[in-house]
C-alpha cells in the first residue's frame, strides 16, 4: 500500500470517526429532551406522578384486622393445609 493510499484510508476512518461523534451528540441531545418532556408530563398529572394505585393497596391491606386476626386467619389456613395433614396438629 503507498503513502498515499494509508493517507486517503486515514482521512476516510476520522471522517467516519467525526460523523459517529455528531450522531452521538444528536442522540445524547435526544435522549435528554425525551427525559425532560416524560418528567414534565408525570408532574403535570393530577396526582403529582405518584403511584396511587399502590399506595392505596398497600394502605388498603395494612389496615384490614388487627394482628390477631391475621395470626387467627394464617393458623386456620396453615392448618388446613394438604402438607399440615401428614403432620400431627398437636405439635402446633
Amino acid at each position: 500500500m503507498t503513502q498515499e493510499q494509508m493517507e486517503r484510508k486515514r482521512q476516510a476512518m476520522l471522517d467516519n470517526a467525526r460523523q459517529r461523534d455528531r450522531e452521538r451528540a444528536e442522540n445524547v441531545a435526544r435522549y435528554d429532551h425525551e427525559r425532560a418532556r416524560e418528567e414534565r408530563e408525570l408532574l403535570d398529572r393530577p396526582d403529582g406522578g405518584q403511584a396511587t394505585f399502590v399506595q392505596k393497596q398497600m394502605r388498603a391491606a395494612a389496615g384490614r384486622g388487627t394482628v390477631e386476626d391475621r395470626l387467627k386467619s394464617n393458623r386456620y389456613n396453615i392448618q388446613r393445609s394438604a402438607a399440615a395433614m401428614d403432620k400431627s396438629f398437636v405439635r402446633r
